[in-house]
């Protein structure tokens, strides 16, 4: 059909005869023409619409994590996951010389209660009022964003690549590391009640503004249970993981 539209369209262009059969194949073909560029003007705009929210999500979180630096937090943004086949569960960060980057974790904290990895993770909020603009848990602990399940689950992703992150510091500082997993959901309240009750279960889920308060809570019984890391050992995990982005950056 799109041919013979242009065809049509050819012979007014050339000056050869024109009949009604012509017209209503440019007029069919046009039509296509019209409602390709409609939609996929549109899942383009839509593309760069997401891009530009998770660009939003990244600043605020990244600019929440900075009033960390004055309670001895280094901050990180944007740490590459290498790998040169593409699995980063088996722990080969690091390790080979030819490799390229799979995945990045957002930001990273480095301080006297440990390493934190966070993922950033965008929604928009329901149109209906009617819907909770809440995360929350069910009854079997699937994770719930305005009552809707996530899957594959957030938690999940963030646990893997804080245990990447930890096989990163290993391999470049000899320093047996747990980094914890945060997921941080921008604008959007959560309830923290679905929060592991242990140190170290699991990948915890905040809105940025309580990330803060969080950190300094786990720095304080970090430094109570005399497990918090000192000065020295910040410093020699940023300098580890400054060369781990020097050594993959495109």
């Amino acid at each position: 059909m799109v041919w013979a539209s242009l065809w049509g369209w050819g012979k007014i262009v050339l000056g050869y005869s024109f009949g009604l059969r012509d017209l209503m194949w440019m007029t069919g073909g046009s039509l296509c023409i019209l409602l390709y560029g409609i939609f996929f003007g549109k899942a383009s705009f839509r593309s760069l619409r997401n891009i530009l929210i998770g660009m939003e999500g990244e600043i605020t979180v990244g600019a929440m994590l900075e009033d960390l630096r004055k309670h001895d937090y280094i901050i990180m943004h944007d740490i590459p996951i290498v790998s040169s086949t593409g699995i980063t569960s088996k722990g080969i960060s690091g390790l080979m010389e030819r490799s390229s980057v799979v995945a990045n974790i957002d930001h990273i904290a480095i301080g006297p209660a440990g390493v934190f990895a966070f993922e950033t993770k965008m929604r928009s909020k329901p149109k209906d009022k009617a819907m909770p603009a809440k995360i929350t848990a069910d009854a079997n602990g699937r994770l719930l964003v305005a009552g809707f399940p996530q899957e594959p689950d957030p938690r999940s992703q963030a646990k893997q690549i804080a245990k990447e992150l930890g096989r990163i510091i290993k391999h470049r500082t000899d320093m047996h590391l747990e980094p914890r997993p945060v997921v941080v959901f921008p604008d959007w309240w959560v309830e923290e009640t679905i929060n592991p009750k242990g140190a170290n279960e699991g990948a915890w889920v905040l809105n940025p503004s309580r990330v803060f308060a969080w950190i300094t809570t786990e720095t304080r019984i970090a430094a109570n249970r005399d497990t918090a890391l000192d000065p020295s050992e910040i410093k020699r995990i940023a300098a580890a993981l400054t060369d781990h982005i020097h050594a993959n950056s495109n």
